[in-house]
């Protein structure tokens, strides 16, 4: 109910790759399988400065998803890890974190999972980890590429998986990347 943001849910099946071009933030929620037609407007749309946010699906086509991280240069998923852990790293000076949190907290309640996919790390030159769990993995990462911002998850965005989709967290993490999406032009020149 905020009218800086116009959201609008689309099946997978009914997606016009034209309207693409026209959007601030994609979120990918839950996809199995990623078409090559697919793929191609989503690697315009970060090359001319779209942002998008990749939720997996609990069974992913890996094939299909490390085409999707080839194209966009960022790291791909590797395996399904369902060991139970907690978030324990938070980057506070992430940008999508401004004016969240006024201060580092020590005893802040973060998101849990139950399962997850483990991401290659070979990307890391354009690459910021925004929340990493207890054994070493990451859970969020955010890169650039061009002139778009991709965030990578590595749950998928239901409740069997990981609680981040009721967490208090993930309101201002995804609107935060809404606004950031936007991209504003200079008010002057000189």
């Amino acid at each position: 109910n905020d009218d800086a943001i116009s959201y609008k849910s689309v099946a997978i099946g009914q997606i016009n790759y034209e309207e693409i071009k026209n959007q601030q933030l994609l979120n990918l929620d839950g996809l199995t399988n990623i078409s090559s037609g697919l793929r191609q407007s989503i690697g315009r749309f970060i090359k001319e400065g779209g942002s998008i946010a990749i939720f997996p699906n609990k069974d992913i086509n890996f094939e299909d998803y490390k085409s999707l991280c080839s194209l966009l240069n960022i790291d791909e998923y590797l395996a399904k890890d369902t060991t139970k852990q907690k978030v324990n790293k938070i980057f506070y000076q992430h940008k999508v974190f401004d004016g969240v949190f006024e201060r580092k907290e020590e005893k802040i309640n973060l998101p849990q999972v139950s399962s997850h996919y483990k991401i290659s790390n070979k990307n890391n030159t354009n690459k910021q980890s925004i929340f990493s769990l207890e054994m070493g993995d990451d859970f969020i990462n955010h890169y650039t590429y061009f002139l778009g911002d991709i965030y990578l998850f590595a749950s998928p965005l239901n409740n069997a998986s990981s609680n981040l989709g009721k967490h208090a967290l993930f309101v201002p993490l995804l609107y935060n990347m809404a606004l950031m999406s936007f991209k504003t032009t200079g008010l002057y020149y000189s």
